[in-house]
């Protein structure tokens, strides 16, 4: 009989006592949307009046979360991602105290700001494979082929990076979406 292998990291390393309390995990993946993960976790409350994992600054905002699951030694990463929100609910007793803990793949990093930029003489897919390593991620961009001339035209970003690149992909009949570490601004992988 197969068995299940579950591996949370937070920050690079394993919370061991994480997965006693954990009452629940989810891991949507969309070849349009973000990836995003949801866990909820039990809160217990402890003898000095403080709460397990509410209090602990290894559960916070913008901690990188990896988690990875399968079947006996056969496991694949499903999700690296950060964690973007916490919301801690208290129930009318002591056991209904829990902490959900939700988060989105790595472009949630391409989409927190909106930017004003030129981007003159360049190829779609050059723009794209600056912007991805500007972020640490690895891009997979396929070439677009049009440099756009400053002489005639100047393409100019009005939106948050991520917003750029689907922007970008789209009018080239690209996809554009980010898996692990691996930006990708390429044609749909049908």
């Amino acid at each position: 009989m197969a068995h299940e292998n579950l591996r949370i990291e937070i920050d690079g390393s394993e919370i061991e006592t994480l997965y006693n309390d954990l009452t629940r995990l989810e891991v949507e993946l969309d070849e349009e949307l973000a990836g995003m993960f949801r866990l909820n976790v039990a809160l217990l409350l402890q003898a000095d009046g403080s709460w397990t994992y509410l209090d602990d600054d290894r559960l916070a905002l913008w901690k990188e979360v990896s988690i990875t699951a399968g079947l006996d030694d056969d496991s694949e990463p499903l999700i690296l991602g950060y964690i973007t929100h916490l919301k801690p609910s208290f129930g009318a007793g002591l056991d209904q105290c829990s902490l959900e803990v939700w988060g989105i793949d790595a472009s949630v990093l391409l989409d927190r700001e909106d930017k004003l930029k030129d981007w003159p003489s360049r190829k779609d897919s050059d723009i794209a494979s600056e912007i991805f390593s500007a972020y640490g991620l690895t891009p997979q961009v396929e070439d677009s082929e049009v440099i756009h001339d400053e002489a005639v035209s100047t393409i100019i970003q009005r939106e948050t990076d991520m917003q750029f690149l689907k922007r970008l992909a789209l009018r080239n009949g690209f996809e554009c979406h980010v898996d692990g570490n691996t930006g990708y601004f390429r044609s749909p992988q049908v």
